[in-house]
C-alpha cells in the first residue's frame, strides 16, 4: 500500500514538472518572438546529444563578464542577454544570433542509447525500444535504433535528426558548428562563435572556460551534484564503431546514408566495412 502511494506521488510529481517545463517553454517562445533581437538572445539549437550543453557551459563562462545569462540546470524564463539552449524546429529566426550545433548521426543515436537506457532510464521507452536486459549493448542497439528511426514521434524530442537537419540546412544567418570540430580545436571554434555574436573575448577567458568544462571536470561536477550516472558520458568522436554490429550498420545505411553524405560525414556507402 505504501509503495503504491509512493508510486502515485512520484507520477504526480513528474506530471507537475512536465507541465512546468511546457509552460516555461511556451512563455520563452513568446518572449523570443517579441524580444529576441532587442534583448540580444543567443540561441543554441541542437538535436539532443550533439554537444549543445557543453557549448552553452563554455559560452556562459566566457561571457559572464559581458552580462550574459543562461539556463543553468533548469529551464528559466529568458531575459535580456540570455543564452538559450533548446531542441526546437522553429523560432530560431527571432533570436539575435542562432548557433546550430551538429554531430555525426551515428554518434548521436549511439549516445542517445546510453542516455535513455542507463543515465535516464524510462520503462515506457525501453518497452518501445525492445530493450532486453539479458542482451549486451551491441545486441540491444539494433532494436533501439530501429524503433528510434521508425517512431521518432514517440520519444524525445518528438522528431528525427533527419528532420532537424533538413529543416536547418537551408536556413540563412545561422552559424553551424560541428561537434567534431569543437572537440578537435575548441579555441578556434569558440572564437568563431564570438566573432559571429559580435563580442570580444580575451583568449585567457576562452582557455579558462575550456579548462573548467572539459569532459572529465563536467563528469566530476555532475557526480558530485546528483550522484547519478553521467549525462556527460564519453563524448568520443566515432564511438558508434564500438557499438554498431553489421545489422545495425545496414539498418542505419537504409534510413540515414543520404543524410550522412549530405552532412559530409561520409562520401558513399562503403563505411562500416571491415
Amino acid at each position: 500500500m505504501l509503495n503504491e502511494k509512493l508510486k502515485k506521488n512520484k507520477i504526480i510529481e513528474i506530471a507537475k514538472n512536465l507541465l512546468k517545463v511546457r509552460l516555461k517553454d511556451t512563455i520563452n517562445k513568446l518572449l523570443l518572438i517579441l524580444f529576441g533581437r532587442k534583448w540580444k538572445i543567443i540561441f543554441i539549437n541542437e538535436y539532443p546529444k550533439c554537444g549543445g550543453t557543453w557549448l552553452r557551459y563554455m559560452l556562459e563562462e566566457a561571457l559572464l563578464s559581458k552580462g550574459y545569462n543562461t539556463n543553468k540546470k533548469e529551464i528559466k524564463i529568458i531575459k535580456e542577454k540570455h543564452i538559450l539552449q533548446r531542441h526546437w524546429l522553429r523560432y530560431t529566426k527571432y533570436a539575435y544570433r542562432t548557433i546550430v550545433i551538429i554531430r555525426d548521426p551515428r554518434d548521436v543515436y549511439n549516445s542517445f542509447y546510453f542516455h535513455e537506457n542507463y543515465h535516464n532510464p524510462n520503462q515506457k521507452y525501453k518497452t518501445i525500444f525492445g530493450y532486453d536486459e539479458r542482451k549486451i549493448d551491441k545486441e540491444n542497439m539494433y532494436s533501439y535504433i530501429n524503433s528510434k528511426l521508425l517512431y521518432p514521434e514517440l520519444t524525445t524530442p518528438g522528431f528525427s535528426y533527419k528532420v532537424f537537419w533538413d529543416t536547418f540546412k537551408v536556413k540563412k544567418d545561422i552559424l553551424f558548428i560541428r561537434y567534431e570540430d569543437l572537440k578537435r580545436d575548441t579555441v578556434r571554434e569558440l572564437k568563431k562563435v564570438f566573432e559571429y555574436i559580435g563580442v570580444d573575448v580575451d583568449e585567457d577567458k576562452i582557455n579558462e572556460a575550456i579548462k573548467k568544462y572539459d569532459f572529465e571536470n563536467m563528469k566530476k561536477k555532475q557526480e558530485n551534484a546528483d550522484g547519478r550516472k553521467n549525462h556527460v558520458r564519453k563524448g568520443v568522436v566515432g564511438d558508434w564503431q564500438n557499438n554498431f554490429d553489421e545489422n545495425t550498420i545496414d539498418l542505419f545505411k537504409k534510413y540515414y546514408n543520404d543524410t550522412i553524405i549530405d552532412m559530409k560525414y561520409e562520401d558513399g556507402e562503403a563505411w562500416g566495412k571491415k
